[in-house]
C-alpha cells in the first residue's frame, strides 16, 4: 500500500489517526502519521488487515470503536495536520 492509499483507507473508514492506531494495535497515532507520510512501511499483516476493513470486514469489537468515531465511511480528518 502506498502512503496515500493508507490515508484514503483510514478516511473511508471514518477513523482518526488515533482510532486507526488503536484498531491496528499501535500504541500511538504517530505510527499512522509515519505510514501516511511514507517514512515507515506497513507490515504485510497490517496491509492485509486494512484491505479487509476497506472490503467490509468488521471484528467483533468494531462497534464500540465505530460508535466512538461515527459510522464507517464518514469524512474524518486526522488528529494532526498531515
Amino acid at each position: 500500500m502506498t502512503p496515500d492509499s493508507i490515508r484514503e483507507a483510514r478516511q473511508s473508514l471514518g477513523l482518526t489517526q488515533s482510532d486507526m492506531a488503536r484498531l491496528l494495535g499501535y500504541g500511538d497515532k504517530a505510527r499512522i502519521s509515519e505510514l501516511e507520510k511514507g517514512s515507515r512501511r506497513p507490515g504485510e499483516s497490517v496491509v492485509r488487515l486494512l484491505r479487509a476493513y476497506v472490503s467490509g470486514y468488521r471484528p467483533d469489537d468494531w462497534m464500540p470503536l465505530a460508535s466512538h468515531v461515527g459510522s464507517p465511511g464518514t469524512d474524518s480528518t486526522s488528529d494532526s495536520p498531515s
